[in-house]
């Protein structure tokens, strides 16, 4: 008997192309609303983000990942919910500092 429809392959493709589209959106909107001060918006937007990527298997884009708590999983947003310092420290590093849980993140930088 034959198939009918598309392949697997191109349906796994497509569903990963339209998730990405959806979460890379939500994770912009989050960004735009936390510049005007919508704390909950934005907790709202990152949590339903990082549930769509966790249901589809599909990973957040590095660009946004560093917006993420490790410890608690609250999207941060820079002067709200994060402290970001440049430090010098054993070696050079940018530290992002979660205002929700005091967690830090290190992220090396390189030359």
């Amino acid at each position: 008997m034959p198939r009918t429809g598309g392949s697997r392959r191109k349906k796994r493709t497509l569903r990963y192309k339209l998730v990405m589209e959806n979460i890379v959106n939500m994770l912009e909107t989050a960004l735009k609303e936390g510049i005007r001060c919508n704390i909950k918006r934005v907790e709202e937007l990152g949590f339903q983000a990082r549930r769509l990527s966790q249901s589809f298997n599909v990973r957040i884009p590095k660009k946004y990942k560093y917006f993420y708590c490790k410890r608690c999983k609250n999207l941060l947003i820079p002067g709200k919910t994060m402290i970001v310092r440049v430090r010098q420290n054993r070696f050079p590093h940018i530290s992002i500092i979660c205002t929700y849980c005091r967690s830090i993140k290190r992220i090396p930088i390189r030359k």
